[in-house]
């Protein structure tokens, strides 16, 4: 499982193994070699998720980009926590608060009032009459 990828927010790609932690091409080790011009680092291995977590504060330390969801990860398994992604997290309320449809049903009924109000807007009516009504097909009269 990786904790964290490199790329445009991570400079470190760190995965768990069967037997610790891995941080892969770690920019903190020695060179191993140059290929055209780019550099080729050595792996650093953990058995200790303490370790790891220090190697990954050393790695902030250092101004290398480590993305604050490995920091959190790493950081609650030290603290023997399960660690919930923000967003699934978010997601997982939602639908313990209610029916996913309800959701969907909700905001397609706030788009709904959206383009209603955006109408009136539109057509410069200060108010309506009271027998209005607006539905699926836009302005009705009962």
């Amino acid at each position: 499982m990786a904790y964290c990828r490199r790329g445009p927010d991570s400079d470190l790609y760190v995965i768990g193994t069967g037997d610790g932690w891995e941080c892969l091409c770690c920019p903190l080790t020695e060179t191993v070699e140059v290929i055209n011009g780019a550099k080729m680092y050595g792996s650093r291995h953990f058995k200790n998720i303490s370790h790891l977590y220090s190697h990954l504060l050393d790695h902030v330390g250092a101004g290398h980009n480590v993305p604050q969801d490995a920091l959190d990860r790493v950081e609650a398994e030290e603290l023997g926590k399960e660690y919930v992604d923000p967003e699934i997290a978010f997601w997982l309320l939602l639908e313990r608060l209610a029916a996913p449809r309800v959701v969907f049903e909700h905001l397609v009924r706030s788009q709904r009032i959206t383009d209603m109000l955006d109408e009136l807007t539109e057509s410069g009516w200060e108010s309506y009459p009271e027998d209005f009504f607006y539905d699926d097909e836009g302005w009705n009269q009962p």
